[in-house]
């Protein structure tokens, strides 16, 4: 066995180094693997032709898997990808509902914007727009409002907590029906344009606005000729606005490898297959720290959970700790590029932890990238070394049986929500009190029957309406024990696909897990049996949620035409 030469590790992208995230990936066993991007996939290789620890990948993944609802992760360094993973039922081909991931794509289609000199980073928002701000307007602010405030999060106008305070309860329809610029930017300022940083996903939208404007595109369009094309990203799908933008902010999916071709992008700082698609300058403008978070936390850099939010921002970007900068959406959606060890690092996820998701990439990942592993291999590639990529993975289903004698009774009977009942809201234990948009669930038909020995046919109240689930799964679908069951059709789309899976988790309690892919989200009902199988006590939750995620409780009462026991 003869030792491999090193691949050298190059300089910091960020500050003019030349390693190979613009086309070039480290020597293999067997050959040369430097390549050049184009539509084709990203190139896989052993980890240890990398320079990366496999046994840190292993362990890496491990974290992940026991932080819980982890949908995928991908490492690539020296621009080939050594270790990816996938949770069913997502997979490599799912596109993954990213939240504000999607500003830093908008970010860099305000780049080209710029580049062909269709406006300024000085340019007066107000004017861009075209936007007559009202006689009772904060037009002092408005006037000062430059698209560097918006890049920023520095712009202190109004977020989309303005249509809640202007029309409360009626805020869904007024957001229907009323011009989002004309809201946004027509409000009263809550700081002075540039004065301090305050997270705001209208700036975004703004932006989006503004190239729509001047292009007469969607943002989708203008970027999939420009950016998307040029990576081999094919089927993005971004969320329309009622006036037909692009929600700029958040709506976008796409695959985890389409997000790691971005990372590659931006650690190539704008470098894609031998092009310069964005100028370098811009890339550096978004990664560098722009305007400061910490005073909105002043104790946060002492704590680990919070530090890597409080270290500053760039350009629809943030600053990490350890020389690192990310695309972030909530619920666990990372980009992080790490110029230090010509990394990127992706992950999708559905939680509530995702300061533990970063915190495994400084923990697990910080001491992975080490090119003295690269001595322990062979010449040749017979020893049939791959990517790490771990099989089995799912999201975990309900535990417990997949049959109970309480099952095996109510298997094929009928229960209703009774019309004067309701549901009530979650965990309050108020019999009667009324769940405001709990519409149509009083009077639901509920049940479930068995089709095999590890099938069901469920028919459940609608979550969809109801607070926090504004949409949800079709009442009637099929789950399976153990493992998800696909329920093509049923979607809101002709792309999404309901999985299914449930258990008795107890002899008296059913439990049934359904998520809707590729969304994010899943809803989780608790059917439990009582007095002698006459009546249900059903609770609905929903994993993740911007309002708190009990969705509704309720009881329904066997119906007197079920068949008997």
């Amino acid at each position: 066995m003869r030792a491999k030469k090193a691949v050298e590790p190059g300089k910091s992208h960020f500050d003019g180094g030349s390693a190979g995230a613009a086309g070039g990936v480290a020597a293999v066993a067997g050959g040369d693997l430097t390549t050049s991007f184009g539509a084709a996939a990203l190139p896989r290789c052993a980890p240890e032709f990398a320079g990366v620890s496999r046994a840190a990948l292993e362990r890496w993944l491990e974290t992940l898997n026991a932080i819980g609802s982890v949908h995928s992760a991908l490492v690539a360094r020296h621009g080939t990808v050594v270790a990816e993973a996938y949770w069913a039922p997502y997979g490599p081909d799912t596109e993954q509902m990213l939240f504000s991931v999607s500003k830093t794509v908008t970010a860099l289609a305000v780049g080209f914007a710029i580049s062909e000199r269709l406006f300024a980073v000085t340019d007066k928002v107000a004017t861009l727009l075209d936007f007559a701000a009202p006689d009772n307007s904060d037009k002092d602010n408005l006037a000062d409002l430059t698209v560097h405030d918006l890049l920023t999060m520095g712009g202190g106008h109004r977020d989309f907590d303005v249509f809640d305070e202007l029309y409360g309860a009626d805020a869904h329809a007024a957001m229907g029906r009323l011009d989002w610029v004309e809201t946004f930017l027509g409000a009263k300022f809550k700081t002075k344009p540039g004065a301090e940083f305050n997270y705001n996903t209208a700036s975004t939208y703004l932006l989006s606005a503004i190239i729509t404007k001047l292009t007469g595109l969607t943002l989708l369009d203008y970027v999939t000729t420009r950016l998307f094309q040029p990576l081999g990203i094919v089927g993005a799908n971004w969320d329309l606005n009622p006036q037909g933008i692009n929600m700029g902010g958040f709506g976008l999916s796409l695959k985890t490898e389409d997000l790691a071709k971005i990372g590659q992008l931006i650690l190539g700082k704008g470098q894609w297959n031998g092009q310069q698609l964005l100028p370098a300058t811009w890339i550096s403008e978004m990664t560098k720290y722009q305007i400061g978070n910490l005073s909105k936390v002043p104790w946060a850099l002492e704590s680990p959970q919070l530090a890597d939010s409080q270290t500053g921002y760039g350009y629809q970007m943030w600053i990490c700790r350890f020389g690192a900068v990310r695309a972030d959406g909530i619920f666990g959606q990372y980009v992080i590029i790490w110029p230090k060890y010509d990394a990127v690092i992706v992950m999708t996820a559905a939680n509530n932890f995702m300061e533990k998701q970063i915190n495994a990439v400084w923990d697990d990942l910080g001491a992975a990238f080490d090119d003295s592993v690269l001595a322990i291999l062979p010449d040749d590639d017979a020893t049939g070394l791959g990517p790490v990529m771990p099989t089995g993975l799912q999201v975990p289903p309900p535990q417990g049986s997949a049959q109970t004698a309480t099952g095996s009774r109510a298997s094929g009977v009928r229960y209703r929500v009774p019309d004067t009942l309701g549901a009530e809201p979650a965990g309050t234990g108020l019999p009667g009190a009324r769940q405001p948009l709990a519409k149509g669930i009083e009077g639901a038909e509920v049940g479930f029957e068995v089709l095999d020995d590890e099938t069901i046919a469920v028919q459940l109240p609608p979550t969809a309406g109801v607070q926090p689930a504004l949409f949800g799964p079709p009442t009637e679908f099929q789950a399976r024990y153990g493992s998800w069951h696909a329920n093509k059709d049923l979607g809101r789309s002709a792309q999404e696909i309901l999985y299914a899976a449930y258990a008795w988790v107890a002899e008296t309690t059913l439990e049934i897990v359904a998520i809707a892919v590729p969304s994010l989200f899943a809803w989780t009902w608790r059917l439990e049996f009582a007095g002698a199988d006459h009546e249900i006590l059903i609770s609905a939750t929903q994993n993740v949620a911007f309002a708190p995620t009990d969705i509704y409780e309720t009881r329904a009462c066997r119906n007197h035409h079920s068949r008997p026991n």
